[in-house]
């Protein structure tokens, strides 16, 4: 049904990341909203640091989680680059299209957390031009400053874009390398939650999403 939920590869990437997360932030469960405004306002809202709280965590270990997910997949992925044997050749393009699921997989949960802090996507993707790439030290910061943020009330220690575009830059290098372009990994992306998420997506199948006013 949804086999024609597209975003127009034609548009400039900026523009087509800040496309995916909205239609990607359909499938959250959470409202928008900005992290500052909530713990500025709690007191008054508990129920909205609550909430917010829930989001910031649920992003945070869907980042930590899928970005292992996707080193797995790549470690994978380049065993299986021996081009002379048929049956390698295959195998390593199932494992291959793994990874390009795996790091769509991530992109979201880094795209939802860009939502929760009121970022657009466009803002990481241009800061990973100029960003190192993620290490294994970056989750464990992340995590931690995360947990200082919702449980030791350090709410002006945590900023999203100190971690993003780390985690976005390595993903553009794998990429490259694979030969993979970014508009193809967040459409197949988009094509799996909506198939996944039926009710998110009503009255946009068959639709071009931009050009339809849907976004």
């Amino acid at each position: 049904m949804f086999d024609n939920l597209k975003i127009d590869n034609s548009l400039p990437i900026e523009q087509f990341l800040d496309a995916y997360q909205k239609l990607a932030h359909k499938t959250s469960g959470f409202e928008e909203g900005t992290w500052y405004e909530y713990h500025k306002t709690y007191m008054v809202q508990p129920t909205k640091k609550e909430t917010s709280g829930k989001h910031l965590l649920m992003c945070t270990l869907g980042i930590i989680g899928e970005y292992i997910e996707f080193l797995k997949s790549l470690t994978t992925t380049i065993s299986l680059t021996d081009p002379g044997d048929t049956f390698i050749d295959e195998r390593f393009e199932t494992a291959k299209y793994n990874t390009m699921l795996e790091i769509g997989d991530t992109i979201w949960y880094i795209s939802e957390m860009c939502t929760w802090a009121n970022i657009k996507l466009s803002e990481v993707f241009s800061a990973a031009s100029t960003s190192k790439n993620a290490t294994i030290y970056t989750i464990g910061d992340l995590a931690e400053t995360v947990k200082k943020y919702m449980f030791h009330d350090k709410a002006h220690g945590f900023k999203p874009m100190n971690f993003l575009p780390l985690f976005f830059a390595e993903i553009l290098e794998v990429l490259m390398e694979l030969e993979i372009p970014l508009h193809k990994v967040l459409q197949e992306n988009i094509t799996k939650l909506a198939k996944r998420h039926v009710e998110k997506f009503n009255g946009l199948a068959n639709l071009n999403i931009i050009d339809s006013g849907c976004i």
